[in-house]
């Protein structure tokens, strides 16, 4: 459905993920290369488990996906196939909730535009492939944090893991909130990778103290909101319930004002300052949060006031801000009978429905900032997060709520995934009944859950038995002791048979290692996107393994965490890079090489590189050199995932232009 209107399309959400053998085996050697840190039982039960591993690795590259086990027909395969290729909608999941979202591409990207068109808070840069200064951004914050370093103020370990490498820029994207008349969007940033990202990890760290000065009144979930009002001492019968959200908190809170609310606390207050002065503090905040440059449908945007969705101090900033006035209104003035809250939501409970007035009216003259909307109980009940609250006689009755847009649509048991995903699923809607729901309201929502799994395809039986099992579980006394160190190992879902599998390799690490708890977890791939972020350039991506493919089809296989096109820059000699001219390339291939001989060549990188080398050396492949040879084959989940990709297809591959990777990391398991 198009148009205005939107589409909720609940599938089986998961379908095959093919994957390399070269990346199957990474995987392996990942698994090992984590038990490094325990000790084998012996040397020679170390080794019967790395051939056992091995064995199990090359039956694992060899077996077929399991086809019974995935139900879905040819047509709907087809129909998503063309769902996915129609550039006319957009596909995305749902703000809150479960499922598949069907948008008007035109409707989304307006919907978008309309709330980056607010000049107080973002700036159009203009295209993305003309403005994108993500690397400029990057090398001004290393030399800001190398100067740190150099003047003391870092020390060494922090600058290494706060120096950005390799950074993407930030990409906004829309998802919409079903539950809203309109279906307005909420902007999302990807900062996931961004130069910021790692120094904004690391404040998010410095003011958590100041988070914590500032969030007395605040619950971390739904189950300690119960808790909290389960402990709380008043008559129910005679209160009156209300609920308060700040508009837009995100993008309205005043950067600068918090950042000298969280300078004060930590350098005029009693908290422990941190080891770096208060402007070094000041600017370090200001780099992580202002200015930051994204793009949204291949157009750059500057954020020029308020936190983005996305940052990881977004939530702290939040919370420290709205908690400081919060505690400024409570000086003045008379705090509600209750009142708890979760980032911009707010439970409050009064004597009287005037009281609640009188105070909504307080908390929007508190600061420009801050606008609240207000939500007042009918029947005696109010909804906060996902908890029905009741005020029945003399106590509060809680409940799990659920909006009326809530679908029922979970998980299906004919999916494409590990049975225990679909079992976890049960459990953890059975422990969430357990902690939020009163027992005069337990029996009913466990109804609730089994029509709505059954609805889904769950057989009758495995609820019955998964409900009791949880149910048993819960009044048994939890067991304490030493739990085991975790390993985990990445694979991709084959069906039925991955069980299998799973069940030899726990055995076999545990037979070397009692002391180690195996975790084999499962990857799959969507049928349909969950998000319209922009797609990079494949030029720009970083953590990735390479390739290069000469004319004379002679390859070679390298890693980088840099972005691959300044990687390139560094196999590359400057001279042959920069002319188009095939002719040209050829006569500069013959000054390279002689100039190398004379030793006065200045571009000694890219010549000591062995495509370096090879093009200086054979002059046709100089003369059809392009850029488009290289191509990105893999990518990595963290460094030591990465070098061990890279080791693993070297191995496999055997790249004839890779002599000089001595430097390899050492595989446990035989190709």
């Amino acid at each position: 459905m198009l148009g205005n209107h939107h589409s909720s399309l609940f599938l089986q959400p998961i379908c095959t993920d093919v994957r390399a053998p070269e990346e199957i085996f990474a995987d392996f050697e990942v698994l090992i290369g984590q038990l490094q840190h325990h000790r084998p039982l012996s040397p020679e039960y170390f080794s019967a488990m790395k051939a056992k591993l091995s064995d199990l690795a090359h039956a694992y590259c060899g077996t077929p996906v399991d086809a019974g086990d995935f139900l879905m027909n040819k047509d709907c395969l087809k129909a998503i196939k063309s769902l996915r290729s129609n550039e006319k909608i957009c596909i995305t999941k749902p703000d809150k909730g479960s499922g598949v979202v069907i948008l008007n591409r035109a409707d989304y990207n307006m919907k978008m535009e309309s709330i980056l068109q607010d000049s107080s808070k973002f700036t159009n840069l203009g295209p993305a492939d003309m403005n994108d200064n993500t690397r400029k951004l990057e090398m001004k914050l290393q030399r800001r944090l190398l100067k740190l370093k150099k003047d003391g103020v870092l020390p060494s370990n922090l600058y290494e893991s706060l120096r950005p490498t390799g950074s993407q820029r930030p990409r906004m994207y829309g998802l919409p909130k079903t539950h809203k008349d309109n279906v307005p969007l909420r902007p999302i940033l990807s900062m996931c990778g961004s130069a910021q990202h790692n120094l904004a990890k690391w404040l998010n760290t410095v003011i958590e103290p100041v988070r914590s000065l500032y969030t007395h009144h605040c619950v971390r979930d739904s189950f300690k909101f119960v808790d909290e009002l389960k402990r709380a001492k008043l008559n129910p019968s005679n209160v009156f319930l209300s609920s308060f959200d700040v508009k837009s908190l995100f993008t309205n809170v005043p950067l600068s004002e918090t950042f000298e609310i969280c300078a004060d606390a930590l350098y005029d207050g009693t908290l422990e300052p941190p080891k770096l002065p208060r402007e070094i503090f000041l600017e370090l905040l200001q780099t992580a949060t202002s200015s930051v440059e994204f793009s949204f449908n291949d157009t750059m945007f500057r954020q020029c006031n308020g936190i983005s969705m996305g940052s990881p101090l977004g939530p702290s900033l939040a919370d420290i801000f709205v908690g400081y006035h919060e505690k400024k209104l409570f000086e003045n003035v008379t705090k509600p009978l209750l009142y708890f809250r979760y980032v911009d939501d707010t439970f409050v409970a009064f004597k009287n429905e005037r009281e609640c007035n009188n105070f909504f009216e307080k908390l929007n003259c508190l600061h420009p900032a801050l606008q609240f909307t207000e939500e007042k109980e009918t029947d005696a009940a109010l909804p906060f997060l996902d908890v029905l609250v009741e005020r029945s006689g003399q106590t509060f009755l809680t409940s799990v709520y659920r909006k009326p847009t809530f679908t029922g649509h979970y998980i299906r048991w004919d999916s494409f995934c590990p049975k225990r995903r679909k079992l976890n699923l049960i459990s953890s809607l059975v422990n969430r009944a357990l902690r939020l729901c009163s027992t005069e309201k337990l029996s009913r929502e466990l109804d609730d859950i089994h029509l709505i799994l059954s609805k889904n395809g769950y057989p009758d039986h495995i609820l019955k038995c998964s409900i009791s099992r949880v149910l048993k579980k819960s009044d048994t006394a939890p067991k304490y002791g030493p739990e085991k160190c975790p390993a985990f190992l990445h694979l991709p879902w084959l069906g039925n048979v991955s069980s299998r599998f799973e069940k030899l390799i726990k055995s076999a690490v545990h037979r070397c290692y009692y002391s180690v708890n195996t975790h084999v977890v499962y990857t799959t791939k969507p049928l349909l996107p969950n998000s319209r972020k922009d797609v990079l350039p494949a030029f720009d991506a970083s953590n990735v393994v390479y390739q290069y493919k000469c004319h004379c089809d002679s390859r070679y296989v390298g890693r980088t965490s840099q972005r691959l096109f300044e990687r390139i820059k560094q196999h590359i000699p400057k001279l042959i890079r920069s002319k188009t001219c095939a002719n040209e390339r050829t006569e500069l291939a013959r000054q390279c090489k002689l100039a190398a001989k004379t030793d006065c060549y200045d571009d000694y990188q890219a010549y000591a590189s062995s495509i370096g080398q090879h093009l200086s050396e054979n002059l046709a492949c100089a003369q059809h050199y392009d850029d488009n040879m290289f191509t990105v084959i893999a990518r990595g989940r963290s460094v030591f995932h990465l070098k061990v990709l890279e080791s693993t297809i070297i191995q496999l591959s055997k790249p004839i232009l890779c002599r000089q990777k001595d430097f390899l990391y050492n595989l446990q398991i035989s190709h």
